[in-house]
């Protein structure tokens, strides 16, 4: 009898050659499929339903503008480091790294008015920058006369 072991999410798997079934330990009860597949999706539902859903802050845009949304996480895609959330303000999902998922603290709510202060006087210095280059007076080959 030949036994094939492995483990998925913290969960032992193993193969049974005598009778071509993959077989999940999950804590005192088991789990049996011929497909492995199979039982990597039961025990990715597993783990969904133990999911705790949670409030947090989506950071989104680009370089220099940055945005916060609220969110909720509805779940982890297995070690990708990523999840699916629903945006608060409009109900749409999406598939989002959790390194842009902050959380919903009064300190994180305090840090995320400073960077919106600072970026919208960035924005005011940039505009002024492109006022003022606008603004040099350029060459022509008249005035070099």
């Amino acid at each position: 009898m030949t036994i094939i072991e492995t483990e998925y999410k913290g969960i032992e798997i193993q193969y049974y050659e005598h009778n071509e079934k993959f077989c999940a330990f999950i804590g005192e009860s088991t789990y049996e499929n011929a497909s492995l597949s199979a039982v990597k999706k039961y025990i990715d539902k597993l783990n969904k339903k133990g999911f705790k859903r949670v409030e947090l802050i989506y950071i989104g845009g680009g370089r220099n503008n940055t945005s916060f949304s609220p969110v909720i996480i509805t779940s982890v895609v297995g070690n990708s480091g990523e999840g699916w959330i629903t945006h608060k303000k409009d109900k749409s999902r999406e598939k989002t790294a959790l390194d842009k998922l902050a959380l919903d603290t009064k300190e994180n709510q305090e840090t995320i008015a400073t960077i919106i202060e600072l970026e919208k006087a960035l924005y005011k210095m940039r505009k002024k920058v492109g006022e003022l280059e606008s603004s040099l007076e350029r060459y022509s080959p008249e005035t070099d006369e």
